[in-house]
């Protein structure tokens, strides 16, 4: 969360970062044991007249992930209601046989029974498909657009990859392939080792999509010489300082 946050803020999305939206999406996903507690720690916040933010998020996170991960706060949560389903166990892939199905929760290390509680059946759908192999498998079909239809993800996924196979012929794979594979609803996300190759990346591209239609206006990149082939329109506040200072690298949103 700390790297997506640093991208985000450098790509000028702070607003979106800090909306009370998002963070509400994020912490959905949260365990609802969390969820209180950054319930609580929001309502200290509203009584100083301010609202939380993406970083006092992440903090939180991460402080709870070290309580939740270590000796004593496996023990808080093996101790819970006998390690019945509102545990809000992390479950990750286990072994499983034609009879038995089961699934190791990352919080307390134990073995679930799948077949015991329904649950926990559903978060790891995919894993059970691989033992029913009976029968002639279920079809579904969405219904509806998330996000609505302008901001669909699927419409976006479908127009996208619909241009890059139309208008293949011509462009190099690794320009086709970042059509299918690197862009997110309106954002292309994807790093070079070297300079020459993102130049060459540029020029195809944006060839490749105003052949179906789509124009892309904004580029970021952290190297001089790769702004100089940018369109006109690209190029103001286009460059990013990318800091050298860490141990280590990571691939955030494309940027390493």
């Amino acid at each position: 969360m700390e790297n997506c946050s640093m991208v985000l803020k450098q790509m000028k999305y702070t607003a979106d970062l800090n909306s009370l939206v998002t963070l509400e999406r994020i912490v959905r996903l949260l365990p609802q044991s969390m969820q209180a507690q950054w319930g609580d720690l929001v309502d200290k916040l509203t009584e100083d007249d301010r609202e939380p933010t993406f970083d006092e998020l992440t903090q939180f996170v991460a402080s709870r992930t070290r309580v939740a991960s270590c000796r004593f706060g496996r023990l808080a949560n093996r101790s819970r209601k006998g390690h019945n389903i509102k545990t809000n166990c992390h479950l990750q892939s286990g072994q499983w046989d034609s009879s038995t199905v089961r699934t190791k929760c990352s919080v307390c290390s134990d073995d679930y029974a799948v077949y015991k509680y329904p649950e926990f059946r559903k978060r790891i759908v995919n894993h059970i498909s691989k033992v029913q192999t009976l029968g002639e498998p279920s079809e579904f079909q969405v219904t509806s657009h998330p996000y609505g239809v302008t901001s669909s993800p699927f419409c976006a996924d479908f127009a996208m990859n619909n241009t890059a196979q139309t208008f293949s012929d011509g462009y190099d794979r690794y320009v086709v392939d970042a059509v299918k594979n690197n862009f997110y609803v309106d954002d292309c996300m994807i790093s070079f080792s070297t300079c020459d190759p993102a130049k060459e990346f540029v020029k195809q591209i944006i060839e490749l999509l105003r052949r179906g239609g789509f124009k892309l206006k904004k580029w970021i990149t952290n190297l001089e010489k790769v702004r100089t082939i940018l369109p006109d329109v690209c190029k103001e506040e286009s460059l990013i300082e990318m800091s050298t200072s860490y141990d280590t690298a990571h691939r955030t949103l494309g940027v390493e």
